[in-house]
C-alpha cells in the first residue's frame, strides 16, 4: 500500500481533571486500494479523417501512423507538403487591408453621428427631447445592424486570409477525435490531396467510462482518483456518478462510474486493481470506535471531549478514510 501521509501523534491533557489522552490529528492524503474497475464505452462510431482546404496544394509524403495505432486529438496522421499562390495571398491581404481602413472609417462616422444625436436629447425639453430620444434609439439599432454587417465582411476576408497562413505553415495533417486508425487511404508520395479527400479512418467513441465495482460506497461524486494498471500506467479520473448522485437512472447501481481526464491505447482492455483516492481526510484506525448507532470518533477540542459520527469509506492497515464526519486538522484521541 502506498501511504502519502504521516499522523501528527501524541499526548494532550484535558483541562477539567488533567488527564491525558492519546491523540491523532486528521490530514489529508492518499489512500490505496484494491478494487476492481472495469473499461465502458458508452458510444463507438465509424469517422472519416477529410481533409478540407481550397487555398492551395498539398500533396501527400507519408503517413506519421499505421493502420491500429491509436491516436489522440491533434496527433499527426499524415506528413505534408505544402504551396500556396502567393499572388492570391497577397491580394486577400490587400483586400483585408482596405476593408479594414474603410470598417475603421465608418465607425467613427457612427461614433460621431451617435454623440451629435446623445447631445440632442441632452440639450432638449419636453416633447422636442422625446423626439430626439426616438431618434436616437432608432439611430443605434441601424448603426448596430449596419457594424455587425461590416464586422460579418471582416471576418469573413480574415478568415480567408487565416486559411492562406495555415496552410503555409502546415508539415502534417492531425487527428481532430481520439480513436483508433482502422484504415489508411494510400497514395504515393506526391500526390495531391484534394480538398474533401479521405485520408483515413477512425473508430471513436464519444465516452470512455470505468466503472468500479461496488465502489458506491466509497467514491462519492467529484472525487478525484488516480487508477492504476499492472503496467504503470495511471488514470487522473473524477467520480461522475455514485451512491444517491448518479447521472441518469442507468447508472444507479452499486457500483461507481468514474470519467479519465484523458485515454490512451491502454484502455482498451484490461482489469485494474490500484485506485488511489486522492486529498480524502484520512485517520488513524485506533481513533474509530463503534457503538450501536455506528462508527464514531472522539474529538479532543478546547479541553472537551465530543463525540462525533462518521461515515466510513474505506479502510486500509492502521488508516481510515471518511466519507464525511471528519474535517482537516481535527485532534482525535486514540484508543
Amino acid at each position: 500500500m502506498i501511504l502519502t501521509l504521516s499522523f501528527l501523534t501524541g499526548s494532550m491533557p484535558v483541562s477539567a481533571d488533567d488527564t491525558v489522552y492519546r491523540t491523532a490529528t486528521v490530514e489529508r492524503g492518499t489512500l490505496e486500494v484494491e478494487a476492481t474497475a472495469k473499461i465502458l464505452f458508452t458510444y463507438n462510431r465509424i469517422v472519416p479523417v477529410i481533409f478540407e482546404s481550397k487555398y492551395g496544394t498539398v500533396k501527400f509524403i507519408s503517413y506519421a501512423i499505421s493502420e491500429g495505432t491509436f491516436v489522440n486529438k491533434g496527433d499527426p496522421i499524415v506528413n505534408v507538403q505544402t504551396s500556396v499562390d502567393e499572388i492570391a495571398l497577397e491580394e486577400v491581404k490587400l483586400r483585408y487591408e482596405r476593408l479594414k481602413k474603410s470598417c475603421d472609417k465608418e465607425f467613427a462616422n457612427m461614433q460621431e453621428q451617435h454623440e451629435a444625436a446623445k447631445k440632442a436629447v441632452a440639450g432638449s425639453s419636453g416633447t422636442q427631447k422625446q423626439i430626439a430620444q426616438l431618434r436616437l434609439e432608432q439611430l443605434e439599432m441601424e448603426q448596430g445592424r449596419y457594424k455587425l454587417a461590416l464586422e460579418e465582411s471582416l471576418a469573413k476576408v480574415q478568415e480567408e486570409l487565416d486559411a492562406y497562413e495555415e496552410l503555409k505553415g502546415m508539415t502534417q495533417i492531425l487527428a481532430q477525435e481520439s480513436g483508433n486508425v482502422i484504415r489508411l487511404s494510400y497514395m504515393g508520395e506526391g500526390a495531391v490531396i484534394g480538398n474533401g479527400m479521405e485520408i483515413a479512418r477512425m473508430s471513436t467513441w464519444d465516452e470512455m467510462m470505468f466503472m468500479v465495482v461496488g465502489g458506491a460506497n466509497v467514491l462519492r461524486y467529484g472525487m478525484k482518483v488516480t487508477i492504476k494498471d499492472g503496467m504503470g500506467n495511471t488514470y487522473s479520473s473524477t467520480v461522475i456518478s455514485s451512491g444517491e448522485k448518479y447521472l441518469s437512472s442507468s447508472l444507479k447501481t452499486a457500483d461507481a462510474y468514474l470519467k479519465p481526464e484523458s485515454i490512451d491505447s491502454w484502455g482498451f482492455d484490461g482489469i485494474y486493481k490500484n485506485i488511489e483516492i486522492n486529498n480524502v481526510p484520512l485517520v488513524d484506525s485506533a481513533a474509530v470506535r463503534r457503538d450501536r448507532d455506528g462508527d464514531y470518533v472522539v474529538e479532543l477540542k478546547d479541553g472537551e471531549l465530543i463525540k462525533r459520527y462518521i461515515t466510513i469509506g474505506k479502510a486500509v492497515n492502521n488508516l481510515c478514510y471518511a466519507v464525511d464526519g471528519l474535517t482537516e486538522g481535527m485532534t482525535v484521541v486514540i484508543q
